[in-house]
């Protein structure tokens, strides 16, 4: 199986990204990981985020062999907590970052409620919200965020995207 790059689809394959600092999160798997390893060959520095350690030392090892000179850092977006300490985390390594790309994104097949908000709502929404708002005075003068996002949202209208639809798992749809 021959596989296309996803910089050359794109028409970016000549880009230039050397000085450029990036955060891709969720990036240990699918969109996030091949947006990561594509950055990395552009010759950005790589900052990574997951939830899975294992997945995030391979991604690591695999944008070092890159000279992407990566950090991998661990956080689950389930925890409220975790958007503000993983700023802090990519505070602390990085004067200023260039592009944030927000990917991380999970369902859940079972209803559940982290600190009184739905779940899915809580890491697919609240929390790129959060690490976004967080990191703003860290984005670099012309800094970009970019947040990745599926077609899956065509399932809900605007009319269930209520207080009462996010803070209770009655009639859970976890799309």
């Amino acid at each position: 199986m021959i596989m296309t790059r996803p910089e050359a689809v794109a028409g970016v394959a000549d880009v230039d990204l050397d000085g450029t600092t990036v955060f891709v999160t969720g990036a240990t798997h699918g969109v996030g990981r091949e947006t990561a390893l594509a950055l990395g060959r552009l010759g950005a520095r790589v900052l990574v985020h997951g939830r899975d350690r294992t997945a995030g030392r391979e991604i690591a090892n695999e944008l070092r062999g890159l000279d992407a000179d990566p950090v991998f850092v661990r956080a689950d977006f389930a925890d409220p907590d975790a958007p503000g300490e993983l700023a802090a985390a990519v505070a602390e390594r990085v004067d200023d970052l260039d592009v944030l790309v927000n990917n991380a994104g999970a369902h859940f097949d079972g209803p559940s409620l982290v600190d009184g908000v739905e779940r899915t709502f809580r890491v697919n929404h609240l929390a790129p919200f959060e690490l976004t708002r967080e990191l703003l005075d860290d984005l670099a003068p012309g800094g970009r965020v970019v947040t990745v996002a599926s077609a899956v949202h065509e399932r809900a209208g605007a009319a269930d995207l209520t207080t009462e639809a996010v803070t209770t798992v009655d009639d859970y749809d976890g799309f």
